[in-house]
């Protein structure tokens, strides 16, 4: 179960006892240490909302001294001591709360799962706290506060049958004011709990009747609509349950819209499809009005007032077109397309309206459109086909006449003749592990692919030795001994691993040797770089969560020093990257935000955590400067968002390095979560960086993964492919305008895949053109770049007397013209890897190039070239 949300509202009923219980006469002649106490709670709360429970702490150690009776002190520092995996401490904390307050009953809930943790839930600890509910209920059956606390008790004995019984008798005081909004929450987490489909039916028409306009409306009005369908025989029957639900629940405009839909869909009763239409958007305009929603949530998420809307219009458009309304349809579908632009349907019969009155060239615009939000109707395609000229109605044809016509890249799809067809994977990293020259393909950790240089593929993991590891879940490549070749950090399995490369032959596993004791895990991501310029590797691993009393329950990251190549010291602890609460880590990327020349670390944390931004400090040491810089997320109450990933370029050309930052945000949770971050820096001197998602031209998709830069139409500006996970859930494929501003051309360059993880960009044909790959549990997909006629150069670094093959190192391409940099970086995004190889697109400049690089060591080159779309390699010379 996750605990973040009521374990906030354990919390502030404790301070709600706190602050509004009365005051007796003798504590009215000590308002000033009353007014001073109060000061240190609200403080010590605050601080817990940033996730600083030390100086938090340190307040309610105040507090506790002032009023030395009061148990609510003493439960919140219980609370900050159990976020900091400090169980048994944790649990003296509730116990002394429960010594002033037996009746405690926040201290009760939480002694628990403190308990259960300190002693590793063993079957006595399980079967005590078992007991304990069940006498807490004796007597008192309908008290809703001992039926909340024994439904959060049962909830970490993971008792589904209990909890729902108990959640049952709770629910009868959903019209108690003070227990109606944790009610509503709670029945939410019921609807995702719940695997039986007939309690689940009845959870969410109680949802919709207590709760109609709450988070899980929408999902509780899907499970009912779903319900109904699989239940009825034929439309009739349908039109009756639905009416009998609506007259029971006449205020749920999801239901209305929901059932209209059916009706649409089966182009049957349309007038009364209408009529629940309009109700639907009726409702919507009285309760969902952008006045009602907090400004600055508004200003993040300017279209969430007109998402449900958008597609309610779309269902009126498509509603009138079959009634033969052709004006009342088009202005129905032009209504949805200002409002919610990703309505790919309503584009659709648009364009089709446009094709019946003879607007040729906007319907192709306008069916393009469709195309463009990965929205479209399956058969969108074949009409664009059938408008161009010389597609002879192949869709295929059609797309690339519609590119090449707009200066598109596009790509070909070689995964089956490339030799991969057949593949599943999450991650992908890319990496020439024999130095031949070609990128080979490492997917999930141990699966290695060598590149034949002809377009093929061969599997090589057994013969290389990596065929011994298993379980892992992915890998990044850096050469950690210095020795010229990639070696391996293979992550997510039981034990983290590193694999010497033996000079692109085999590898070997030397984690006994080189570590000095567990690497760390569970690990969603890792990557390579160089905290103190002193040119060996170190490693930075960013862990996930692990089984616990909730969801949210992480591990530390960790940091490794390398010890020139022969051993890594874990300096997790001196370099200052331990935080009081451990967070849930999904990914990681080394770069130098602040132009200083040392190397910062981005992670990327889900579970509503905050993200980090370690500031290297010079001095083998990191400060989190994510929330004065912006990279942080936004504070809901201590709730952040669920990133994923970031990756790190100049996506405007002003010389500093951008962050694009993937997360996955239901719309459920928007206005309490953060979206995916398109966030800018700033520059000098307080490289700050500012989100502009809502300006940046990319689409809204709530379940964003992975996500990969870089030039793929030789242009000179850097651009986007961006995964989403789940079936159904389309990839984008963006193009800079050189500004930071995107323009979705995911079909017309043909880069369309749905269910995408991992993703990641190299030039594994050496052609001059990066080429794109996507790792889906699907089949993986491999994007042959066509090329256009733009120039470019490809700058392989090395170095004698830094990191090897240059991992840190900024390229500069000057043309005369315009000045292109880039940076080496080994992994990104949540645990993959682009390749090494600078690319630089360079648009039409066809003169004389300079290439400057600089290593972390200090080191330089200058390399001349007389003219471009060459590979080239610059060793860099010691300071």
């Amino acid at each position: 179960m996750d605990g973040r949300w009521w374990l906030w509202g354990l919390v502030m009923l404790a301070g709600c006892t706190m602050l509004d219980r009365p005051v007796s006469v003798e504590e009215t002649e000590r308002v000033d240490e009353q007014a001073v106490w109060q000061h240190h709670v609200q403080a010590a709360q605050q601080l817990m909302t940033e996730r600083n429970y030390s100086a938090a702490r340190a307040h309610l150690e105040i507090a506790a001294r002032l009023q030395p009776t009061r148990p609510e002190p003493w439960i919140m520092h219980g609370e900050c001591l159990f976020r900091m995996d400090r169980y048994r401490e944790a649990l003296a904390a509730y116990d002394r709360a429960l010594q002033l307050d037996p009746q405690s009953l926040p201290a009760r809930a939480r002694r628990w799962a403190a308990s259960i943790e300190a002693h590793h839930r063993t079957m006595e600890i399980n079967r005590t706290i078992r007991e304990e509910i069940q006498r807490l209920l004796v007597d008192h059956e309908d008290d809703p506060k001992r039926l909340y606390l024994a439904w959060i008790g049962y909830g970490y004995l993971d008792a589904a049958q209990e909890r729902q019984e108990v959640f049952r008798r709770w629910l009868a005081h959903a019209r108690d004011p003070a227990w109606r909004p944790m009610l509503r929450r709670s029945l939410g987490t019921m609807l995702f709990e719940t695997q039986d489909p007939e309690q689940r039916e009845a959870w969410a028409g109680r949802y919709l009747e207590e709760f109609g306009e709450g988070a899980e409306a929408e999902f509780a009005a899907r499970v009912l609509i779903k319900s109904l369908t699989r239940q009825v025989s034929d439309i009739e029957e349908f039109v009756r349950e639905a009416r009998r639900w609506l007259d029971r629940i006449p205020r749920s405009p999801f239901l209305s819209l929901g059932f209209a839909r059916v009706l649409v869909d089966a182009r049957s009763e349309i007038d009364m499809a209408i009529h629940w239409i309009e109700q639907a958007l009726a409702l919507w305009d009285a309760s969902h009005a952008p006045s009602a929603i907090d400004a600055s949530t508004y200003e993040r998420h300017p279209f969430l007032d007109a998402r449900w809307k958008g597609e309610a219009l779309t269902a009126l458009g498509l509603s009138h077109l079959m009634q033969g309304r052709v004006a009342q349809a088009q202005t129905s579908f032009d209504r949805a397309v200002q409002l919610a632009p990703w309505q790919g349907e309503a584009w659709h019969y648009l364009g089709l309206i446009a094709v019946n009155e003879g607007r040729i060239g906007e319907s192709l615009e306008l069916f393009l459109k469709a195309l463009e939000t990965g929205r479209a109707l399956p058969n969108t395609p074949t009409l664009v086909a059938h408008l161009v000229p010389g597609a002879n109605a192949n869709p295929e044809r059609a797309r690339r006449i519609l590119a090449h016509d707009g200066t598109i890249v596009t790509f070909t799809d070689v995964t089956v003749s490339s030799g991969l067809s057949g593949l599943r994977s999450s991650r992908v990293a890319w990496g020439d592990y024999d130095r031949d020259g070609y990128e080979d393909l490492l997917l999930d950790g141990p699966r290695l692919f060598r590149n034949n240089g002809d377009g093929t593929f061969a599997e090589l993991t057994s013969y290389t030795g990596l065929g011994t590891i298993k379980g892992a879940r992915g890998g990044v490549w850096g050469d950690y001994n210095n020795d010229g070749y990639p070696d391996l950090f293979l992550f997510g399995g039981p034990t983290d691993r590193v694999l010497k490369n033996h000079q692109g032959w085999v590898f070997t596993d030397v984690s006994e040797t080189v570590f000095p004791g567990p690497i760390g895990g569970p690990t969603e991501a890792a990557a390579w770089g160089d905290l103190n310029r002193d040119g060996w590797l170190d490693l930075y691993v960013a862990n996930y969560e692990r089984a616990g009393v909730e969801l949210g329950l992480c591990v530390q990251d960790r940091l490794f020093q390398n010890a020139h190549g022969t051993r890594f010291v874990d300096v997790t602890a001196k370099a200052g990257i331990m935080t009081d609460e451990a967070m849930c880590g999904r990914g990681a990327v080394w770069t130098d935000i602040d132009h200083d020349g040392w190397q910062d670390i981005l992670v990327s944390n889900y579970r509503l955590d905050p993200n980090f931004l370690w500031l290297n400090q010079r001095d083998g040491t990191f400060r989190d400067q994510a929330k004065v810089l912006g990279f942080r997320g936004h504070n809901h109450h201590g709730a952040f968002g669920h990133s994923i990933g970031s990756v790190v370029s100049d996506l405007d050309g002003d010389g500093d390095r951008d962050v694009m930052t993937t997360n996955l945000a239901h719309p459920r949770t928007l206005p309490h979560v953060d979206m995916s971050m398109v966030l800018f820096n700033q520059g000098a001197p307080g490289y700050m960086l500012r989100d502009r998602f809502a300006q940046s031209g990319i689409w809204y998709e709530e379940t964003n993964a992975d996500v990969t830069l870089g030039d793929v139409d030789n242009d000179g500006d850097v651009d986007l492919y961006m995964t989403a996970i789940y079936p159904g859930r389309s990839s984008h494929l963006y193009l800079n305008d050189g500004q930071g501003h995107f323009r979705d051309v995911t079909w017309l360059s043909g880069t369309r895949v749905e269910n995408g993880w991992g993703t990641a960009m190299a030039d594994y044909d050496r052609d001059g053109d990066l080429d794109i790959f996507v790792a889906s549990q699907d089949g993986v997909r491999l994007f042959q770049n066509d090329g256009t006629a733009h120039h470019w150069v490809a700058v392989q670094v090395h170095s004698q007397h830094c990191q090897r093959l240059g991992v840190g190192a900024t390229v500069i391409v000057n043309t005369g013209q315009a000045t292109y940099q880039r940076t080496v970086m080994a992994g990104k995004g949540t645990g993959t890897q682009d390749t090494l190889v600078a690319h630089v697109g360079l648009g039409t400049e066809n003169g004389p190039i300079v290439i400057e690089t600089r290593d972390l060591c200090g080191g330089r080159a200058v390399k001349t070239l007389s003219s471009p779309d060459h590979m080239v390699t610059v060793t860099t010379a010691p300071p």
